[in-house]
């Protein structure tokens, strides 16, 4: 406590001025005062401009503000969290690169041979991996009107929806989503399909929903409640990894705090 510390030396001081000691202190604790003064400003800096950079999807920026900051005040959680919350994004995305370049590959390939079903196929599982390209979007909707030239539309339609009822059985929302949205636009005025769209749509958003419940409830000690949203989330998306992760990191954390609390009992 450098406060109290150089309150009592300035107290020493006025009662012998002409000691030494207390003077160097009273320097001494001013100097350590000033500095931690300035770590904290250059920290709050860093971690604004992390935030930041995080927002912007510049995780490499933000990476390197957030270890910085960590630098100044080590024992602070916030960017050691952010610095793992990366970590892991950035090893996601690099897999869902690989994933999507080798649908891609496959498709054009496919398309090239004109086998329009399989690149129809693989051009939907690209977008799958990566739901904001346009690239297979347009290719998607280019084989859409090749195969509803060669094919009527009852089949086109009866064979989206049993595509999509059986991808989503396996909980794969986004090729079931575009198999749905395949038989919505052959027969627009069907409310199956509609109302399957509806309910992916749903869940995705309770997903994510959970997801970041989850992450704010783990961020603020409350494990079970931590536990119970990743819980959640993964009986939407069971071979996701990200939820079954955090509730081993929850649960962790749990047992570590009443290991702690039992050692001070």
């Amino acid at each position: 406590d450098y406060e109290t510390a150089l309150m009592g030396f300035k107290s020493a001081s006025a009662i012998k001025p002409s000691e030494n000691y207390p003077k160097t202190k009273i320097a001494e604790i001013e100097k350590l005062i000033s500095d931690r003064t300035s770590r904290k400003e250059a920290y709050d800096i860093a971690i604004k401009n992390g935030d930041q950079a995080l927002d912007e999807k510049k995780y490499d920026g933000a990476l390197t503000f957030y270890r910085n900051a960590l630098t100044l005040l080590p024992g602070e959680t916030y960017p050691a969290q952010k610095v793992q919350e990366i970590t892991a994004l950035v090893s996601q995305n690099r897999e869902l690169d690989e994933k999507y370049s080798k649908a891609i590959s496959e498709a054009d390939l496919q398309f090239k041979l004109n086998k329009l079903e399989e690149a129809l196929a693989s051009y939907t599982k690209a977008s799958g991996f990566k739901p904001e390209e346009t690239y297979p979007k347009q290719k998607i909707t280019e084989l859409q009107g090749k195969i509803s030239e060669s094919k009527n539309k009852k089949e086109i339609y009866s064979d989206a929806i049993a595509n999509g009822n059986r991808l989503l059985a396996e909980f794969k929302y986004q090729e079931a989503l575009e198999a749905f949205e395949l038989s919505r636009s052959v027969n627009p005025f069907e409310g199956y399909p509609i109302s399957k769209i509806s309910e992916i749509n749903f869940l995705l958003n309770k997903y994510e929903k959970n997801i970041e419940k989850g992450n704010k409830a783990l961020a603020a000690g409350n494990y079970d409640a931590a536990i119970k949203e990743y819980q959640d989330a993964s009986t939407i998306k069971p071979s996701e990894q990200y939820p079954q992760d955090k509730i081993l990191e929850a649960k962790a954390a749990m047992a570590n705090k009443q290991k702690v609390n039992e050692q001070f009992t």
